[in-house]
């Protein structure tokens, strides 16, 4: 467990070295963490830092603070996630939702000693060929912005799965 002091501390060490800094005026506790908002909003609603491990994780601006706190709640609160599908029980609604999650891969390409990854994403047709073969896991994929997808598939009762979150960096 970390202090406040230690939280503070760790959200002004992410935005060191950037023009944003914490409005300290607007700070939110919860039984996760603490919400720490930034003076001004470029791209970014503010930090999460997490009082088990001190994870400072950066919002986006694609929701309101309100809903990335009930999604951190939730669960959603790595900076990537293994997706395995472990049961399905309507393949096409499956396919439908999992291709509104714009998951990605990877083609490794070698050109002239040089290794390019290039990112792709999967067609609807990729996912429900990898559906005919379950478990099926899509990798490392960013799914924080899709919460209410996953809340559509969840209502919808349409498969089951599992999802692995893991942290980019050391923090």
């Amino acid at each position: 467990m970390i202090t406040f002091d230690k939280a503070r501390k760790l959200a002004q060490d992410k935005l060191s070295g950037s023009d944003l800094a914490l409005d300290e005026h607007v700070v939110i506790e919860k039984p996760f963490g603490w919400f720490f908002s930034i003076s001004e909003n470029y791209g970014c609603s503010g930090l999460i830092v997490d009082k088990e491990n001190g994870h400072v994780f950066q919002l986006g601006s694609g929701f309101t603070v309100a809903e990335y706190i009930d999604a951190y709640e939730a669960g959603f609160r790595y900076d990537v996630y293994d997706l395995t599908i472990l049961s399905v029980q309507d393949i096409s609604q499956t396919a439908k939702y999992l291709f509104k999650l714009f998951m990605r891969y990877v083609i490794p390409e070698n050109e002239n000693g040089t290794v390019w990854e290039t990112p792709q994403l999967y067609s609807i047709e990729q996912i429900r060929s990898a559906l005919k073969s379950l478990p099926c896991a899509f990798s490392n994929q960013n799914l924080n912005s899709h919460i209410e997808t996953f809340q559509e598939i969840d209502k919808a009762n349409c498969c089951k799965y599992k999802l692995t979150g893991y942290y980019q960096d050391n923090t």
